[in-house]
């Protein structure tokens, strides 16, 4: 890549990390930045929000060392004051970003290394306005990532109901995921009764 579309990808990603609608919408309207420049780590302004929050979420060993490229993060801040996830959909903005994002062209259905598109990413956080966003802008929620998983498998896996409602009428709900597990018998093997009864009023059994 040429510097000045890394450098262009950067400032697209920290307008995106910063929730900055307008300034997003300055770069793709009158610079014309493509809405999927990659920035200095290789990944578009559509995954880098989600990317950032999932590691923020999971406690990576790399939390010390994230940064944003155009934003005034320093780092991760210390576990005990990360903000919740309903803040951080606030703080981000994340669905009227997504949205501007998939409006100019954005790949919805962009993967990472291990296979993770921005649905899984979604779905891991319980970001459903920006679920939302993706799947009304063509994002494939079926695609399984380098484990398996559907989305849905990681809605399930982390208890996020509501998300797991929306997608139970998008997804195959007899997906096995790389450990032979069904969304449904994911859910059965956490003790989760209310995902049950989401997905057991959503599966239909096979012909």
């Amino acid at each position: 890549m040429l510097l000045e579309e890394v450098r262009a990808g950067d400032r697209l990603s920290g307008a995106a990390a910063r929730g900055d609608v307008q300034e997003v919408r300055r770069l793709l309207h009158r610079e014309l930045v493509h809405p999927d420049a990659l920035n200095r780590f290789g990944k578009t302004a559509l995954q880098g929000v989600l990317i950032f929050w999932r590691i923020l979420l999971e406690g990576s060993s790399f939390l010390g060392r994230i940064s944003i490229p155009g934003t005034s993060f320093p780092g991760t801040p210390p576990l005990r004051t990360r903000p919740s996830a309903p803040a951080q959909v606030m703080m981000f903005g994340s669905s009227a970003i997504a949205l501007e994002l998939l409006k100019q062209g954005a790949n919805p259905n962009i993967q990472d290394a291990s296979g993770t598109t921005p649905a899984h990413d979604a779905a891991r956080t319980g970001f459903l306005d920006t679920l939302r966003v993706l799947v009304e802008h063509g994002a494939d929620v079926n695609a399984p990532d380098g484990t398996g998983a559907l989305p849905i498998h990681l809605a399930v896996r982390e208890g996020h109901n509501a998300v797991v409602s929306f997608l139970a009428a998008e997804s195959d709900l007899h997906h096995r995921d790389a450990r032979g597990l069904t969304p449904l018998e994911l859910a059965r093997g956490r003790g989760a009764q209310d995902l049950m009864d989401i997905l057991q009023g959503h599966t239909v059994a096979p012909l």
